[in-house]
């Protein structure tokens, strides 16, 4: 957004809600302007809500006040947004690569240093220890007898085996998934008085 001058900003110190909400860090009831999250309506600023008739213009007052150099901003978070309904209340999902489905077991993946066997620690566990399935030798110390060499994934739904699973995300309001590609980013910000 552009900068307003000088007029702009004289314009908004006569604003009642102006007022109060500076006058909530001149008495340093607020140094620094955090927003909060709700899971429901997403980051949201309470202080200047209980300033303003109407709730879901806080940011707009914020980037007014932002514009005319009142306040000064640092980005906070970055928030994805459904690119169907808008909302905030999005999960992401890990993806097999194959078939999509996020039905995908997380395992660790176990070198044996001796003999070069490697595999997901579910294949070494025998009767709470560690055994390669290869030598059948007990494995004790990590990084002396064996090593994690990384993750490994399984997809329950089609059985096939991947390193780096596909991310999506999903709209918990419209029930629609999406990836990257689609999504919809913003910024959130802390604000503080600018002293200048």
């Amino acid at each position: 957004m552009q900068k307003t001058g000088k007029s702009e900003r004289l314009e908004l110190y006569k604003q009642r809600s102006v007022q109060i909400f500076l006058g909530k860090f001149l008495s340093g009831e607020i140094s620094e302007l955090k927003p909060t999250f709700d899971p429901k309506a997403g980051y949201r600023y309470p202080e200047v809500e209980a300033v303003l008739d109407d709730p879901s213009k806080a940011e707009e007052f914020l980037e007014r006040l932002y514009a005319a150099r009142v306040l000064e901003r640092r980005l906070y978070d970055k928030v994805v947004y459904c690119p169907n309904c808008g909302s905030q209340n999005v999960s992401t999902r890990y993806c097999c690569p194959y078939c999509k489905s996020f039905n995908i077991q997380k395992g660790s993946l176990i070198e044996h240093v001796k003999c070069g066997y490697m595999n997901v620690e579910e294949h070494f566990r025998k009767n709470g220890k560690l055994v390669c399935p290869k030598c059948r030798e007990e494995l004790k110390k990590l990084d002396v007898d064996h090593r994690k060499a990384g993750v490994w994934c399984t997809c329950l739904e089609c059985g096939k085996s991947f390193d780096i699973p596909v991310p999506r995300h999903f709209c918990r309001d419209c029930q629609r998934e999406f990836t990257f590609e689609e999504l919809e980013i913003k910024d959130v910000y802390v604000y503080t008085l600018n002293i200048d």
